[in-house]
């Protein structure tokens, strides 16, 4: 990857990654807990989910979920900044090279609090009147590879295909 995206992802681990340490939870599990934004069906006589009950339920999901992958990276966010602190001075555009498992978690809180963020705002609009933008929230995966796993699942070779395929490898 570009060297300048290396200096980014730094920035946010030095920065960004204590950011839902500092978020309280408190009103959002009173309004939870006393079923503040339910629905009444005067039709069914019950009581259902809202899209503001179900979006609070999915911020305090991610707002915790956010809380342990920070908890979770601290260390390792000491140890990349170590790992690539020879690259200094780098000009920006230069291609470096980069080990995935050094910035997964990274991505994945990235991810979490994205989510935290367009769901806070779309239920912001959502309590000022406009819920639209709420019902249009759009969540990360928990799973990054969600959609390969699900391409994977319709290519089962056979047998045969895996023996040629083997037979066919060429070694370096």
């Amino acid at each position: 990857m570009k060297y300048k995206y290396i200096k980014w992802l730094s920035a946010f681990i030095a920065i960004g990654m204590s950011t839902t340490t500092f978020m309280r939870t408190h009103f959002i599990e009173l309004a939870l807990e006393r079923g503040i934004f339910l629905e009444y069906d005067t039709l069914e006589s019950k009581i259902n989910q809202s899209v503001l009950s179900d979006s609070l339920g999915k911020l305090l999901s991610q707002i915790i979920q956010g809380r342990k992958i920070e908890e979770s990276t601290r260390e390792l966010s000491t140890k990349f900044i170590a790992k690539y602190e020879h690259l200094k001075g780098t000009p920006d555009e230069s291609i470096v090279r980069v080990d995935n498992f050094d910035i997964i978690s990274f991505l994945v809180a990235f991810d979490r609090q994205e989510d935290i963020l367009n769901l806070a705002i779309g239920l912001y609009k959502a309590l000022d009147g406009n819920a639209e933008l709420l019902r249009k929230v759009k969540l990360n995966p928990v799973n990054p590879f969600e959609e390969e796993s699900k391409q994977m699942d319709y290519e089962t070779p056979s047998d045969e295909e895996i023996i040629n395929w083997i037979n066919d490898y060429k070694t370096g």
